[in-house]
């Protein structure tokens, strides 16, 4: 189970849901788990962790 953060271009933020992650939720009603990992997520644009500079600099 997995999402991530990504910045295509200057303005436009997206965040990535695997349908496993969201098969959870709708199977066992998972709401936490769904809730954490798109508030972690959003958190890593919030921090400015999808930025290019920052990709290319510090890569993982």
């Amino acid at each position: 189970m997995n999402a991530f953060a990504a910045k295509c271009t200057l303005r436009k933020r997206y965040i990535v849901i695997y349908s496993d992650l969201l098969d959870v939720y709708y199977s066992h009603k998972q709401n936490e788990m769904v809730r954490f990992v798109l508030a972690h997520e959003l958190a890593h644009h919030k921090c400015r962790h999808t930025n290019l500079c920052r990709l290319i600099l510090a890569p993982h």
